[in-house]
């Protein structure tokens, strides 16, 4: 009998999803919640409601996305990697940089 979640691969991409969809169910999570497209959410049954009570916390950041957005708005999001290396240019830190394939 083959079954489709037999190989490792499917594992591993079944547990990343269901890891992903946990903080939507799990009210203490909220805050490991990942920017969701409006159709996923839909399939998940998120409701407004939920969102509308995570707008009211400032400890979540609602984010907005468009399909294929890959700028920063705020501009906020590489300060921490800039002052880092800066800090190695001094002389006295290390930055560790680990890139991810891109084709």
């Amino acid at each position: 009998m083959n079954l489709i979640l037999h190989n490792k691969t499917a594992h591993s991409l079944s547990f990343l999803g269901l890891l992903l969809v946990i903080p939507f169910f799990v009210p203490g999570l909220q805050k490991w919640q990942v920017a969701m497209p409006e159709s996923v959410a839909k399939y998940l049954s998120i409701s407004n409601a939920e969102a509308s009570s995570a707008e009211n916390d400032p400890a979540i950041k609602i984010v907005s996305t468009t399909p294929g957005e890959i700028e920063d708005a705020s501009g906020k999001a590489m300060q921490h990697f800039r002052s880092s290396l800066s800090k190695t240019e001094s002389g006295n830190h290390i930055t560790r940089i680990a890139h991810y394939g891109d084709s």
